[in-house]
């Protein structure tokens, strides 16, 4: 599984992702933590659970997240954005 997104983690380039299904977990995301360009990430019917907000607030370069078809707790979208202050 891994190996198949790691093409992703390769483009070393990347500035603005938008990707969806259920294969979109919080293993995805957390390889992208460290990602030095990503500054869109746009996720469509992701597999997630509220700990999935903790992993996307540590991707440094992020300034703008779309989440859609999925729901997460107000707890967590709180924590989410006062990490992200």
């Amino acid at each position: 599984d891994t190996a198949v997104r790691s093409p992703l983690l390769r483009l070393q380039q990347l500035s603005s992702l938008r990707i969806g299904g259920a294969s979109i977990d919080e293993k995805l995301l957390e390889q992208f933590k460290n990602h030095p360009r990503l500054v869109h990430l746009h996720l469509i019917a992701p597999t997630l659970t509220d700990s999935a907000l903790d992993t996307i607030a540590e991707i440094s370069a992020l300034t703008s997240f779309y989440l859609d078809d999925c729901q997460l707790s107000d707890k967590a979208w709180s924590a989410f954005f006062q990490k992200r202050k």
